[in-house]
């Protein structure tokens, strides 16, 4: 009965230290900052399970610089266009904000809930692995922890 109760209370402990599921996050990002335009930082969160992307929330903000702040309702309106085909489809969220001179603009894709139409439009490989992903982020200039 003693070596029993060890036996379970070791089973877990080894669930509580490892995790169920094997969840792991990537946060990768870029900052590129201009003279005339302002600076754009695009941070990508992407939730994996068993080394599978499962979610991916991309948030690009964009700071105007002083000359380019009249202009940032045209920018905030091609910001919107550029993602128009993603509003109101299954598995994809996506929120602007304005203030000042800062735009951001919020892209949430949920995998288990995208439907083929979506799945075309996210562009996600849903089988990259998370190394696979990094890799890919940080060949593109990202930094990623």
């Amino acid at each position: 009965m003693k070596r029993t109760i060890s036996l379970i209370s070791i089973f877990f402990l080894i669930i509580a230290i490892t995790g169920c599921g094997n969840e792991k996050k990537l946060t990768c990002t870029q900052t590129i900052t201009t003279e005339n335009y302002g600076t754009q930082a695009i941070t990508s969160v992407t939730s994996f399970k068993n080394d599978t992307i499962s979610k991916q929330t991309i948030t690009t903000e964009i700071t105007l610089s002083d000359a380019m702040a009249i202009y940032k309702d045209e920018f905030f309106t091609s910001m919107q266009e550029s993602t128009n085909d993603m509003l109101n489809k299954n598995g994809i969220e996506v929120s602007y904000t304005e203030n000042e001179n800062v735009i951001t603009e919020n892209i949430t894709i949920t995998i288990a809930d995208l439907d083929d139409n979506s799945k075309d439009l996210s562009n996600i490989n849903s089988e990259e692995s998370y190394d696979e992903l990094k890799a890919d982020f940080e060949n593109n200039g990202y930094t990623c922890k």
